[in-house]
């Protein structure tokens, strides 16, 4: 095999593998577009136990696939990162920069609504607001879900 026929058979591979990187993208787009319809329809239909399920199962499939393509975006920066950063170049600077500035929390509203940027108070307030939402005081009346699993935390473990 001549060196020609090697680089010709990569090339075909890259085209290849481009086409259904592709195809995947496009079908998740697809998927995406048609549980946000289902998810709309069942929006509109009259509340029971099975459509409140099936409302819950297409929510969960949905956050999913986003899940899936905002990973798939992130790893493509990434690799344009990993691609330009020994380079020194002004995009590698700016990515830093975005990041940074992305990851920074400078100011969170409080639940009355007024507005903080202290860092202890910040820290005040997502302390709270987690306490609050994983405390198990408050009990919807979605008890029924959970019927058919079986108790595997008990509340000695909790404490």
């Amino acid at each position: 095999m001549s060196s020609g026929d090697l680089m010709q058979k990569l090339e075909n591979l890259k085209k290849g593998l481009v086409k259904w990187a592709g195809q995947i993208q496009m079908n998740r787009q697809k998927k995406m577009k048609a549980l946000t319809a289902k998810l709309l329809d069942l929006y509109d239909t009259d509340r029971d136990e099975n459509n409140l399920a099936e409302l819950i199962d297409t929510k969960i499939q949905l956050n999913f696939e986003i899940e899936k393509d905002e990973r798939h975006w992130e790893q493509k920066a990434r690799l344009n990162w990993l691609k330009f950063e020994d380079k020194n170049t002004a995009f590698f600077h700016s990515q830093v920069t975005q990041r940074k500035k992305k990851n920074c929390i400078r100011k969170l509203q409080t639940e009355n609504g007024r507005e903080t940027e202290t860092l202890q108070k910040i820290e005040g307030i997502a302390c709270s607001y987690f306490q609050q939402l994983f405390s198990t005081e408050q009990r919807g009346p979605y008890d029924h879900f959970l019927s058919g699993i079986g108790r595997c935390i008990y509340e000695e473990d909790n404490k």
